[in-house]
């Protein structure tokens, strides 16, 4: 088991649960949430290594202002998109874009890529 816990936002509930049974295959602790608003109320209680968010989800924010947040909060945390809608230059700089669909190895070898 890793130490590394990630939190994953998406509000697609199965896609939602591939990305966590995914993640967690690979040994990971992983939170899962449906919104951005519950993503920073999770960031606040708890360790968390890394975040993997949807772009367009409901709520008071998507994943790109989510993104915006936590680099400003947790500049530490990295922040990982996916989408099928949106293009790279609409994501900060620093953020990782997946286009959608995201394989699971694409996911796991980014995520080790990431925290290492």
């Amino acid at each position: 088991m890793r130490s590394e816990q990630l939190l994953v936002v998406e509000d697609d509930f199965i896609l939602r649960f591939d990305l966590v049974m995914t993640l967690e295959d690979e040994g990971y602790p992983v939170l899962s949430t449906c919104n951005a608003d519950a993503a920073i109320a999770l960031l606040n209680e708890q360790d968390i290594r890394a975040v993997i968010s949807d772009v367009r989800m409901p709520g008071s924010m998507d994943g790109i202002g989510l993104a915006h947040t936590v680099q400003a909060r947790w500049p530490h945390v990295p922040v990982l998109l996916m989408s099928g809608h949106v293009r790279p230059e609409e994501v900060p700089p620093s953020v990782h874009l997946f286009v959608k669909p995201i394989s699971p190895r694409q996911l796991t070898t980014t995520i080790h890529r990431v925290l290492s």
